[in-house]
């Protein structure tokens, strides 16, 4: 299935508008999100996912693989160890925030419409896509993700 396709001006302002929609459901919406981390781990694993994180992809350097572990690591690190109570929403977003050079993240590569992009901090969604299909492997409940929902 082919993207629609939608000038520069359609695609800025759709990512414009679903950011404040997103911000406006963080203050407004009257969820409770989780924020408590711990650090000692929990007696129980359900779900373990692997995935290889460098490989040999056709026209694309290495060290936009390189860059991608960077910046995996950076998503992960504000994401491990957080808890999420009963009637709390677990909002990957809200926990990593916009990925900026500032935070450290760097130059990587982004499939976009068919397209290659680099901007900075490209990747870190890859931990979102795993998140998701352990909270289906596990039952709980659901997860949005802009573009799709995934019931359990």
């Amino acid at each position: 299935m082919r993207p629609v396709a939608r000038s520069r001006l359609r695609l800025a302002a759709g990512v414009c508008y679903y950011r404040l929609k997103r911000y406006g459901e963080w203050l407004l919406g009257g969820k409770r999100f989780s924020r408590e981390k711990q650090s000692v781990p929990l007696p129980h694993l359900h779900v373990r996912h692997q995935t290889p994180l460098l490989r040999r992809l056709k026209d694309v350097d290495m060290w936009m693989q390189h860059n991608k572990i960077i910046n995996l690591r950076l998503a992960v690190e504000r994401l491990d160890g957080v808890v999420v109570r009963p009637s709390e929403t677990f909002s990957y977003w809200r926990l990593i925030g916009k990925p900026t050079r500032r935070k450290g993240y760097v130059e990587g590569m982004l499939l976009s419409h068919g397209r290659l992009s680099r901007p900075s901090g490209a990747a870190t969604s890859e931990p979102m896509s795993c998140a998701a299909g352990c909270t289906r492997w596990t039952g709980n409940g659901w997860m949005t993700n802009s573009s799709r929902k995934i019931a359990q």
